[in-house]
């Protein structure tokens, strides 16, 4: 069981539960090197049919956690002039990408069950998956879209385009609730 990601197994399905409620589930290096495991495996299993992907806690998952992320950054720009370095940032988000893509990439259908609030990151990583399922208190919301349009992210458009309505996710910023409002 990891730290951030624990796999489960209900007959033919793989289930892979974000399990850190108390900090509401942030994408953390953990996450990112968890989920990638788990879902390499969960391919390569010919046991499992399906792969769903659930959270535990009032949030399915609240975004990047900036604790870590911002003071990483901070740290190897000691000396530096620059505030913050924007190609440094968009690389280390790349390597999320990678990872939430391949929940569109393995070659077993990808089912994301959120509840609760679902935010930046987040949405980046559940627009990956085939299937995206909310309950009426799942909140989608995409923050640094908000007021500047399509910021690419993790996810860019392409992932957006998949699930129709979710689209207005990355390229406005508005938020959407499991009830089908905003």
């Amino acid at each position: 069981m990891g730290e951030a990601v624990r796999v489960e197994d209900d007959g033919a399905v793989r289930r892979l539960v974000l399990c850190r409620p108390a900090e509401y589930n942030t994408i953390t290096p953990a996450l990112r090197d968890e989920l990638g495991q788990a879902l390499d495996e969960a391919d390569r299993d010919g046991g499992v049919k399906v792969v769903l992907l659930t959270a535990e806690g009032p949030a399915f998952c609240a975004g990047f956690g900036l604790d870590w992320s911002t003071m990483a950054q901070a740290a190897e720009e000691a000396g530096r002039q620059r505030v913050w370095d924007s190609v440094a940032d968009v690389q280390m988000i790349g390597r999320y990408g990678r990872t939430f893509a391949r929940l569109h990439e393995i070659s077993k259908p990808t089912v994301a069950a959120v509840q609760g609030w679902c935010v930046a990151g987040g949405t980046d990583m559940v627009l990956n998956a085939d299937i995206i399922v909310a309950g009426e208190a799942g909140r989608f919301g995409y923050p640094p879209g908000a007021g500047v349009g399509c910021t690419g992210g993790a996810v860019g458009l392409g992932g957006a385009a998949r699930v129709g309505t979710g689209q207005a996710l990355p390229v406005h910023g508005r938020r959407a609730d499991g009830a089908g409002g905003g």
